[in-house]
């Protein structure tokens, strides 16, 4: 009976020692949408390794996730009413951890090709493609206009909107050095032609945040 109960003494102490553990550890770091334990260096080439899953009870909450590994790459948004049909890693985080301004709200299409992986492994990174597409995804929609905002706290790496018609064939560009501020991308033509644009960015730009997608 006594060694039963040192037993269960020393399984308490062992709880009670992670519970004050994590209590004086201090609130996470998110650089990025990534947890880390420190600032990443800026020079690194290594990806984060998975957080550990929190000791609490399981909840859904409906915020916007602030980390890429507790989301997957955005697909379809919202395409009954929009007509938009996403192809590539990005997903749709919390932008404080960007540490960029301009936003028009608290949330952001994000990339970061440098150390996050997204919920399902794959690399949140650049090129992203938007297909305009009708309502109930009944053929294609041409677009006169597209616009697009992008920022990035690492700047002085250019990123490009690229725009092309049913033929695939480029029918406009922009481009511009991106900055913590956020900057717009348009591309037009004189009349209704666009209907795929690809968000590209040079090699070195690994970490972008996207906002205010607007077309017609």
């Amino acid at each position: 009976m006594k060694i039963m109960t040192s037993s269960w003494i020393a399984i308490a102490c062992m709880f009670l020692f992670l519970a004050v553990s994590r209590t004086f550890a201090g609130p996470p770091t998110i650089v990025d949408g990534v947890l880390v334990d420190e600032e990443v260096d800026s020079g690194s080439g290594s990806r984060a390794l998975p957080a550990p899953a929190a000791l609490t009870s399981s909840s859904i909450d409906f915020d916007t996730p602030e980390l890429f590994s507790d989301t997957l790459p955005l697909r379809i948004f919202q395409t009954f009413r929009s007509g938009a049909v996403f192809f590539g890693k990005g997903v749709v985080l919390d932008a404080a951890s960007f540490e960029v301004t301009g936003t028009s709200g608290t949330s952001i299409l994000a990339f970061n090709g440098r150390t996050a992986v997204n919920g399902d492994g794959s690399i949140p990174q650049l090129p992203e493609l938007i297909l305009f597409v009708k309502p109930n995804l009944l053929g294609i929609s041409r677009k006169q206009t597209v616009s697009v905002d992008v920022a990035s706290k690492r700047d002085g790496r250019r990123v490009r909107l690229l725009a092309f018609n049913i033929a695939l064939r480029l029918v406009d560009s922009d481009s511009v050095l991106v900055t913590p501020q956020m900057q717009t991308l348009t591309v037009s033509t004189a009349t209704p032609q666009i209907v795929l644009i690809a968000l590209r960015g040079e090699p070195e730009l690994k970490v972008l945040a996207v906002d205010n997608l607007i077309y017609n």
